[in-house]
């Protein structure tokens, strides 16, 4: 019995020990970070956890180029986004983004699942997200002042096939992305006001989104700095 009991204390700590192994390569350690970009958007009905809402991130020194929606058809590779202005049409995936579907929130970076965020949820029509920034170093460096461009872009489907799939991102045709300057100080940009652009619900003013859910209706953007660090 002795014996018994020996193996199931030992077996009970190797699985306890292993559990680091859950967690992906890359991954940040969980804590207090010295900075986080947080993010939120409302939509002009609920968030529905059958759709999809990415943040998506990328980082241009010159903001000449940014994420924006892949417009539904065939051949656009992931089904949802894309980087503006590139040469011949090329189709290339934010190398960082938060996806938000089924009930559950992830990130990824180069097209590899790198965690979870901490802050995050969703109620009633706004979804919101908090990320800390050491998740971007392998992509800047050491720039952290290097511009960074942001886009939320909402899907109805993510199938490349899907001819009828609503979608939305920022302003009257979901391709305005906003440039982030900065991540070494604290600020905050809401949508509608100076710099940011409004954000105009479907109609006359966008044609974008005719679904509710994926209709995004305004947004705000923080830098935080944590204090202590």
């Amino acid at each position: 019995m002795r014996y018994l009991f020996g193996i199931i204390f030992l077996l009970f700590f190797t699985l306890l020990g292993s559990g680091c192994a859950r967690f992906p390569t890359g991954q940040v350690n969980p804590g207090i970070a010295p900075r986080t970009l947080y993010s939120e958007i409302t939509v002009r009905g609920t968030i529905n956890p059958s759709d999809y809402y990415f943040l998506a991130l990328s980082f241009d020194a010159t903001g000449a180029t940014g994420p924006v929606p892949v417009v539904a058809g065939y051949g656009y590779t992931n089904g949802w986004g894309t980087i503006s202005n590139l040469p011949s049409g090329q189709v290339k995936e934010p190398p960082f983004y938060m996806v938000f579907s089924g009930g559950s929130f992830a990130f990824y970076r180069n097209g590899q699942f790198v965690g979870r965020p901490v802050n995050a949820g969703y109620t009633g029509d706004r979804l919101w997200v908090e990320i800390d920034q050491r998740f971007f170093d392998p992509i800047i460096g050491t720039n952290p002042t290097q511009v960074i461009q942001l886009n939320w872009i909402t899907m109805t489907s993510i199938d490349a096939t899907d001819l009828g799939k609503s979608y939305d991102g920022f302003g009257r045709t979901g391709r305005e992305y906003f440039n982030i300057e900065s991540l070494l100080t604290s600020h905050q940009w809401v949508s509608g006001i100076e710099p940011a652009p409004e954000e105009p619900a479907y109609g006359p003013l966008e044609n974008t989104s005719p679904d509710a859910d994926t209709d995004i209706t305004g947004w705000q953007v923080q830098v935080r700095i944590n204090s202590g660090t």
